[in-house]
Order: structure tokens, then sequence, then C-alpha cells
């Protein structure tokens, strides 16, 4: 299977990035940058586009909740997803986790099919906003949508906003 997800993978610790690249490719995502701490990882959403960040949080350099903070807080990386992973699982460590804008939350050591069942609500949400920014005419419909789209009531020819979508 083709990864639809470009993702970058941010970890200080070698042997945990080996393993969750790792964990990654038996998932089926394979288009999976690296970096070791969170300025290289701003580093390279300058050089290249990312759907989703997947960062750890206590890192040297720049931590994951700091990088996470310049991403939100950057017009043109604003729409990446980012799933941060931890050893911190209190609930004051994933209420601050949420207040910067993580997507998912993960407490090490997670296993694949809790990483696979983040990654695939992020997939989930990202078609369902696609759909919705298709609708409102925000976005083209493009060749290569497999979004499923329906019109419901008079909206195809009348222009109404009586609009519904769905989506698989």
């Amino acid at each position: 299977m083709s990864s639809p997800l470009r993702i970058l993978l941010v970890e200080d610790a070698v042997g945990m990035r080996k393993i969750v690249a790792s964990l990654l490719s038996r998932l089926g995502y394979d288009d999976v940058t690296t970096a070791a701490d969170g300025m290289r990882a701003l580093q390279l959403l300058q050089e290249q586009p990312f759907d989703l960040l997947l960062t750890n949080w206590n890192m040297p350099v720049l931590d994951g909740l700091q990088l996470i903070k310049q991403i939100r807080g950057s017009p043109k990386h604003a729409h990446i997803s980012v799933i941060l992973f931890t050893s911190r699982a209190s609930r004051k460590d994933v209420v601050e986790a949420l207040d910067v804008g993580v997507d998912g939350y993960l407490a090490k050591s997670f296993t694949a099919s809790q990483l696979q069942e983040q990654l695939s609500g992020i997939l989930e949400r990202r078609t369902q906003r696609r759909v919705s920014r298709i609708v409102e005419g925000l976005d083209p419909l493009l060749r290569e949508d497999d979004h499923a789209l329906m019109l419901v009531g008079d909206a195809a020819t009348s222009g109404y906003r009586n609009v519904g979508t769905v989506s698989r």
C-alpha cells in the first residue's frame, strides 16, 4: 500500500527513531523523513511539504511542544497534522499538548495498533476537511480526488447551499 501521507518523524534517540520508522513502514506508510531534533525538523519543513508531523516531546535544542507552537504559528504549516508521542502521560501534560494544537497523543511505549488508530483518525479528518472545502467552493475537485461526493436537493442546479457530503 502506498502511503497517502508525507510524514516527518522527529525523535532524538536513534533507536526509538528506527523503531517508529519501522512501525510506520509495516503499517504501509513509506514516505517518512526523519529528523533528530526540532531545529532540523523546521529546516526540513522549509525545504519540502509534509502532511503529518510525528514528534517526540522531550528533545534537546527545540522540544516537541516548541516545534508544534512554531508550526501552528506559521500559515504555511498550519495545515500539518501533528501527533505527539512521549513518556509524559499525566492529565496536565495531555492538556498542555492539546492547548498547543496536537491532533493526536501517544504515550510511550505505544503499539502499532495504537499508532495506526491515530493515523486513521487523521486520515479521516483530512478527508472530511477536503470534501468540505470542495463543497464550499474553496478548493477545486481534482481528477485524482477519490472522495465520494453527493449533492442533495436542488444544490446542483439552483446554487442553494443545501449540500451534504459523504466520504469513505
